[in-house]
Parts: structure tokens; C-alpha cells; sequence
């Protein structure tokens, strides 16, 4: 029950908070007469106020229940985002961000990421991939539903009908199912056991890399670096088919595609993650991200877009799958709790970037294209730094 109650608040909350965002950039900046970069902004103000408040996650749960945040949280991030179809300056928009982002800190990917750790003792990534698909599913959904609503109704209906459905689904989860052990069922945490190979030694994956720990600077600057990458498709790719004519419907379709891609890819590479590590995981979403930038810096048929949804799906899998795995991983179990803020905190930092940018450069030239050449060679540099980090461990090692 308690994978479906977080797969259920992902589904929404990240699938209707994050995924469908950019889905409102035009509509919004049109009626109400905003340039992009100062729009964008908002999502900037978003994933800052994510980051900051992240960081300060460990001392908060030395304080409080956070069973009990999620609950007074959720109603608080409900309220906020349906108060923002009344919005009509920036201003508002700014003010509402920093409250939603506070208050959507603790209800996702932290609190999720210690809860699934408090129930499941083997498979982690396979389960965290299983409950942040919700995401992915969420998003696939509710691009779809956006884009038609938004061209049928506008955007502020649109964000209303959005918001109550989150409420509908995300509050009564919370105060009903979620709970923090399975302590309350009088039961253990799941744990699957398995067959050792004593010529491979005792260790699992995750335990083999963490005998070797790694300095956390360099681990934060690849966390940036990829994050940034991976969503710098993620969040352009709808306003930049728009604004290449193909229009809302259009647009919201492929989105679709790219969330259902990373639902799927989220189990795929939880499983691949307990399999191989999360280090070569890594590899893969900015390979992933590297080949998609590509596509989009210097193609422009409407065909191969399909193909970049995919491989934004398998690089969107980085920021909620791949981080805490990484994390646990690289610092080791010991480490987990205390720098599992810091690096989920990273993450955010390196999508804060991205509106701000996109933004930036499209205000400048009227194109996205500029833009994707820039995030492409930010990719190229962290993927250096993930050969570099994997030769120096397996050095020492």
C-alpha cells in the first residue's frame, strides 16, 4: 500500500506541478504580457526554494514528525498552485512559487526516498524507480489533458482543474496511508534475500561502492551539471515546438510521449541501478541527454522529435531515481540521511538554472536552438566527470 500511496503523490504532485509546467509558459506570457526570461523566472524562484529548503531537511526531521509535514504540506501546496489561476502579475506568481516550493519539498522526493528506505531493505532502486514513475505517469496524463483543456478553456480554468485534482488525490493519501515503518503494522521491512557467491565476496553493489567513498564537491558539481542537462530538454521542448508552429495539442503529445518514456525508464533503471550501479547509470542519462541536445541543435523535423521524448525519458531519470541511489552509493549508508539533502539539493540547483537561461538566450535570439548548443556542452563536461570519478574509484579500488 505504501508504494501506491507515494507513486499516487508523485503522479500528481510531480506530474502535474513539474511535468505540465511548461506547457502554461506561452499561454500565460501572451495574455498577461510577460517576456519568457521573466516568466521563466518563476520556475527558477521554484526549484531554489526547493533547494534551499532541502538542505535544511535534516535538522527540520530532527525536529519534526515528517509524517506530520507531509500532511500540513500538501494541503499547502493544493492551496497555492490553485491560487495561481487568480494571479495577474508577476509578483503573485513569485510570492505563490516560493510557498509552493516550500511546502512541495516535503512531500516528495526526500521524504519519499526515507520513507521507501524505512520499508524496504534490498531492491531500494527498483522500488524508488517504481514509485517516482509516477511522475513520469502523471505527466504523460496530465500533458495531454493540459494542452487540450488549455486550447479549449485557457489556463486559469486549466490550473484550476488541475489543482482539484491534485487535492482529490494527494490529501486524503497522505493523512490515510502514508506512514513512516511498517512498524504500525507490526511487521518487518521488506528484505529479499539472496544466494551469495563466495568467490565474489559478501558485498552487494551498493555496498561495494560505498567501501570506497568519494568527495562530496566533486559528486555535487556531476549531480549539477547532469541535472541541468537532463532537464534542459524536459522543460524547452513544448514551448520550443510552438513556437516552431505546430501548436499546443501538438506539443503537449510529445511531452506525453517523454513522460511515459520516463515512467517506464524510472523501474528500468532503479532495476539497472541495483544491477550495475548508479555511477554507469549516470553515464547513460547524460549520453542520453548529449544525444537528444544534439537532435535538437541541429534538426528540425517534427519525426525525430519522437525519438528525443525517448531519450528525454531515459535522462529525466537522473533527478529522482538515479540522486538518492547515487548518493547511498557513493557516501555510503553511514552518509545517506545526512547528505541525501544536499545532494537532492544539487539537483534542484542545476534545474533552477534552466528557466533562467532558456530564457535568457531565447530573449536574446528569438530561438531555442542557441540555448540546446550551450546545455550540450555542459553535458560533454559531465560526462568527463563521471569517467573521471569511475576511473579513480576503480583505481582505488
Amino acid at each position: 500500500m505504501i508504494l501506491i500511496s507515494i507513486f499516487l503523490i508523485m503522479f500528481s504532485g510531480m506530474g502535474i506541478i513539474f511535468n505540465c509546467s511548461s506547457l502554461f509558459i506561452i499561454p500565460i506570457c501572451d495574455e498577461l504580457g510577460f517576456s519568457r526570461s521573466l516568466f521563466n523566472f518563476t520556475f527558477t524562484i521554484r526549484s531554489l526554494t526547493i533547494m534551499i529548503t532541502t538542505m535544511s531537511t535534516g535538522r527540520v526531521y530532527q525536529r519534526l514528525s515528517i509524517i506530520k509535514l507531509m500532511r500540513v504540506s500538501v494541503i499547502i501546496v493544493f492551496v497555492s498552485f490553485f491560487m495561481m489561476s487568480f494571479a495577474y502579475n508577476i509578483v503573485s506568481f513569485y510570492l505563490l512559487t516560493i510557498i509552493l516550493g516550500i511546502a512541495f519539498t516535503y512531500i516528495s522526493v526526500v521524504p519519499a526516498s526515507i520513507i521507501i528506505q524505512s520499508w524496504f531493505k534490498s531492491d531500494i532502486g527498483l522500488f524508488l524507480g517504481i514509485v517516482f514513475m509516477g511522475s513520469g505517469v502523471g505527466g504523460m496524463v496530465f500533458n495531454v489533458m493540459a494542452g487540450i483543456l488549455i486550447e479549449r478553456f485557457g489556463w486559469r480554468i486549466t490550473l484550476k482543474i488541475l489543482a482539484i485534482i491534485l487535492g482529490i488525490s494527494t490529501i486524503p493519501t497522505t493523512f490515510l496511508f502514508v506512514k513512516l515503518t511498517p512498524a504500525y503494522k507490526r511487521t518487518q521491512p521488506f528484505y529479499r534475500e539472496t544466494v551469495i557467491d563466495k568467490n565474489e565476496g559478501e558485498y552487494s553493489p551498493i555496498e561495494v561502492q560505498s567501501i570506497v567513498p568519494v568527495n562530496i564537491a566533486i559528486l555535487s558539481i556531476l549531480i549539477v551539471l547532469t541535472s541541468f542537462s537532463s532537464y534542459s530538454v524536459m522543460f524547452n521542448i513544448a514551448p520550443y515546438l510552438v513556437g516552431s508552429g505546430f501548436g499546443n495539442v501538438v506539443a503537449a503529445s510529445i511531452n506525453s510521449i517523454s513522460m511515459g518514456a520516463l515512467a517506464f525508464f524510472k523501474v528500468l533503471f532503479g532495476k539497472i541501478c541495483d544491477s550495475i550501479g548508479s555511477l554507469i547509470t549516470t553515464m547513460i542519462c547524460i549520453i542520453a541527454s548529449i544525444m537528444s541536445l544534439s537532435l535538437l541543435s541541429f534538426t528540425h523535423d517534427l519525426n525525430l522529435m519522437y525519438g528525443v521524448a525517448l531519450l528525454t525519458g531515459v535522462a529525466g531519470t537522473f533527478g529522482t531515481v538515479v540522486v538518492p541511489i547515487i548518493t547511498l552509493e557513493l557516501l555510503g549508508k553511514d552518509n545517506f540521511s545526512k547528505y541525501l539533502g544536499v545532494t537532492t539539493a544539487c539537483s534542484n540547483l542545476g534545474v533552477s538554472i534552466v528557466p533562467l537561461l532558456s530564457g535568457f538566450f531565447f530573449d536574446r535570439s528569438t530561438s531555442y536552438v542557441p540555448y540546446f548548443i550551450f546545455a550540450l556542452s555542459i553535458a560533454c563536461i559531465a560526462l568527463l566527470i563521471s569517467f573521471f570519478i569511475y576511473y579513480q574509484r576503480n583505481r582505488q579500488s
